[in-house]
């Protein structure tokens, strides 16, 4: 017997009530999951646009600045 068809006998068994906050549930759950999918595609784009914004960065050379090169101190 598949899953969809086990869950359909156990909510099928439940009062009208019950069903409902079954229904809320899979809601839930669907929400859920669509968020964890959003987030991962999001840290996919971060790193594939800083990979971009880096590219070839690793080959350039970059002065060696001191204290004496300030212009402005905090203090």
């Amino acid at each position: 017997m598949k899953i969809s068809e086990l869950v359909e006998k156990e909510v099928d068994s439940l009062p009208v009530q019950l069903q409902e906050e079954v229904l809320d549930f899979i809601g839930y759950l669907k929400t859920k999951h669509g968020a964890a999918e959003q987030a991962s595609e999001e840290r996919e784009w971060f790193s594939l646009s800083l990979d971009s914004a880096l590219k070839g960065i690793e080959h350039d050379t970059f002065p060696d600045y001191g204290e004496t090169d300030l212009v402005e101190r905090w203090r």
